[in-house]
């Protein structure tokens, strides 16, 4: 593979407790790792991953980068260093903030190709005894996303999503909960599908296949990009709430 001729797309996600970085040529994995941070107030060993990352050389000329909802010093973090690279690589660079939310979102739709579950009830711990909660769709690839947003982004008790599901007038049946923790399933009884996966947080890759697909759609389509805070081209941070309590 030439690192140095070909173009990739790099694309990053620390919304959550993993720093997960990718680098793509276009959908397809190149090279990816998570990192579990530590986030204690003497050590950060953000930058030291981006470092240990980055040993090898490649062309990028697209960035996709999560943007939360999550961790508050995660997300900056990210996106400071995103801006940065931006600003070193001049105005050619593709640059595309994603909702995380939707990296859990889009692994699950991957990851079962032909589950009977269209809806999504898409969770992410805020660390302050809720969570962020936004509904999605699976969608057929002529409609140019593989997921989609179907409302915003809320804050909920674990008890509540039952009663959020109900609010939106989705059969139970339909619906299947992505991000929680295996420790929470087995102590909650949902009368709705759980995706059950070990550990779940949002990867770069998934934010990565998802700025693909938004670069490929008709630039007609490019309003959506505000609705349900899928994604922009600023870099807009995603904080759900006051960005001083995630």
């Amino acid at each position: 593979m030439d690192k140095k001729n070909n173009k990739f797309s790099l694309s990053i996600d620390n919304s959550s407790d993993y720093l997960s970085i990718a680098i793509l040529d276009k959908i397809k994995i190149v090279k990816v790792k998570h990192y579990k941070l530590q986030r204690t107030h003497d050590f950060d060993d953000y930058f030291v991953y981006l470092h240990d990352f980055f040993n090898d050389h490649y062309n990028i000329n697209s960035l996709y980068v999560g943007c939360g909802p999550g961790s508050f010093s995660g997300i900056r973090k990210t996106i400071s260093f995103a801006k940065a690279l931006k600003a070193s690589k001049g105005k050619n660079f593709y640059v595309i903030g994603v909702n995380s939310l939707a990296a859990l979102a889009h692994n699950y739709a991957e990851m079962n190709p032909s589950a009977k579950s269209k809806k999504l009830l898409v969770v992410m711990d805020t660390k302050c005894n809720d969570f962020f909660v936004q509904l999605y769709e699976i969608k057929k690839r002529k409609s140019h996303f593989t997921i989609y947003p179907k409302s915003e982004i809320e804050i909920k008790k674990l008890n509540e999503l039952s009663d959020y599901v109900d609010h939106m007038e989705i059969n139970k049946n339909e619906v299947t909960i992505v991000g929680l923790p295996e420790s929470i399933i087995k102590k909650s009884n949902f009368n709705m599908s759980v995706f059950g996966k070990k550990i779940q947080f949002p990867s770069a890759v998934n934010i990565g296949k998802i700025g693909f697909e938004i670069s490929e759609i008709d630039k007609k389509l490019y309003d959506l990009q505000n609705q349900y805070n899928f994604f922009n081209f600023d870099l807009n941070p995603i904080y759900a709430r006051a960005a001083k309590t995630n």
